[in-house]
């Protein structure tokens, strides 16, 4: 095999990486959450700042409300919804962390096995990888903590975190490449036939079991939105409060 044939393998399984790890960890749904509101728990309250619009600052403690600058005198089913929107966001956040991390654990298994047959020092990659992996971990740990009403968009983190070892692991496999097709080492630039479909048969047993709990954060999102809608406090302006609104759609 010649160089430039190598390289554009090399550089074609990378570029599908993505693609596979997508597919085999894509779910039946998915919730797209969006909110005005940053949250910050403590162990007495549920703050949500805004910053534009109004209201500017909410604090929910169990049935009660303060809104801007006052305590609201809320009626009997919204002090009940109060104290369901707090408790489902509280006992949500270990399964959203839990997501999170599965999540996360799927990529670095897909990049971890690139880096296994392919890095120049695996290694090295490895030790990279497990960093990537600890800094996720402890940003799903803050984002509770750190003015996130939604939890932390955990594959902008992947991504983000992930890109910084991409442009080594890319140098890595081409670099790998083009000594192979230099050295007439085809067994190497073979292995790469099928790497794809390796990933993914390797990733989809953690895919399919992260699905249910995938789905369950859904149906807690839902539950959240649910309770929103069901608030019949109006502030001044007539409008309802509106602290998220969730999305749940099939993913074709």
């Amino acid at each position: 095999m010649t160089i430039k044939p190598a390289i554009t393998m090399a550089a074609g399984v990378l570029l599908g990486l993505l693609g596979a790890v997508s597919a085999a960890s894509a779910d039946d749904t998915h919730c797209e959450v969006s909110s005005d509101d940053d949250l910050t728990l403590n162990p007495r309250s549920l703050i949500l700042i805004r910053e534009s619009d109004t209201p500017q600052r909410l604090v929910m403690r169990p049935g009660v409300l303060f809104v801007d600058d006052r305590w609201v005198e809320a009626k009997a089913d919204d002090r009940t919804c109060l104290i369901q929107f707090e408790r489902q966001i509280r006992d949500g956040v270990p399964l959203a962390q839990a997501v999170g991390r599965a999540a996360a654990d799927i990529a670095i298994t897909a990049l971890g096995e690139v880096a296994a047959g392919f890095s120049r020092n695996p290694e090295a990659t490895r030790a990279q990888l497990a960093n990537v992996r600890e800094k996720i971990d402890i940003r799903l740990k803050q984002s509770f903590s750190k003015s996130q009403l939604t939890l932390v968009e955990i594959d902008d983190v992947i991504g983000a975190l992930v890109a910084e070892l991409l442009p080594q692991l890319i140098g890595d496999v081409v670099a790998g490449a083009v000594q192979s097709a230099i050295t007439g080492n085809d067994v190497q630039l073979r292995s790469l036939d099928g790497l794809e479909a390796r990933i993914e048969r390797l990733v989809e047993p953690q895919a399919r079991a992260l699905r249910p709990r995938a789905q369950q954060w859904c149906r807690r999102l839902e539950t959240l939105d649910g309770l929103d809608n069901a608030l019949a406090y109006r502030l001044p302006s007539g409008e309802p409060l509106q602290l998220l609104r969730v999305d749940r759609r099939t993913v074709k």
